[in-house]
């Protein structure tokens, strides 16, 4: 069983991803504001999480400046956590590009476009 923290702007689309993950019996979720970086710092030391899942967006509190800087104080903290981006690569196509350029620097663990199945997330996490 892998704890996983999911920070994603849209409350409902949040949900369903952690309702996805938490129908395989795999995973263990816990939904985090993204506006509240130290909130999702402090969730995951707490938890001990595994994984944590961050959208990225042009929103403030979800830019990929702020989501790599949430990333490093949980490098620090909790080094064993997997750092994973989410992002709309059909809406946005040129942060996608820049999402995908922090994964080949080793900034984050893994990425994921906003397009894929549930039944692709979840096995590919799983997997990390």
């Amino acid at each position: 069983m892998k704890d996983i923290v999911i920070s994603v702007q849209n409350a409902l689309l949040s949900e369903a991803i952690g309702r996805a993950l938490c129908q395989r019996g795999q995973f263990r979720c816990q939904q985090v504001a993204p506006g509240r970086p130290q909130e999702i710092v402090s969730v995951c030391k707490t938890l001990q999480a595994d994984i944590v899942l961050m959208e990225v967006n042009r929103f403030p509190a979800a830019t990929l400046e702020k989501r790599l800087e949430t990333g490093e104080r949980l490098r620090r903290m909790l080094p064993e956590c997997r750092i994973v981006l989410l992002c709309d690569e059909v809406a946005d196509p040129e942060l996608a590009e820049r999402v995908m350029g922090v994964r080949q620097l080793g900034q984050i663990d893994g990425f994921f476009y906003a397009s894929v199945s549930a039944a692709y997330l979840s096995a590919a996490l799983e997997a990390m």
